[in-house]
């Protein structure tokens, strides 16, 4: 159980042999997407599992994903 304002992980492996952009992330590229917010935001990639990599600092984008969680019973 997560206490409020705890700091969680979500792992999610996915194979994609042969895609040149295996996942969804968001960026700031146009006019479109100048209002994207990235800052306070952590995503990381990994080929292999092993050394990770912060995708805001090496590409400026974060990963698209969303995570949902429900109050205990």
């Amino acid at each position: 159980m997560l206490e409020e304002g705890e700091r969680f992980a979500v792992i999610v492996r996915i194979e994609t042999p042969g895609a040149d952009k295996p996942v969804a992330v968001e960026l700031r590229k146009d006019s479109y997407t100048a209002n994207v917010t990235l800052e306070g935001r952590e995503s990381y990639l990994s080929r292999k599992g092993e050394v990770w990599e912060n995708t805001q600092e090496k590409y400026g984008t974060n990963v698209c994903l969303k995570v949902f969680l429900r109050a205990a019973e």
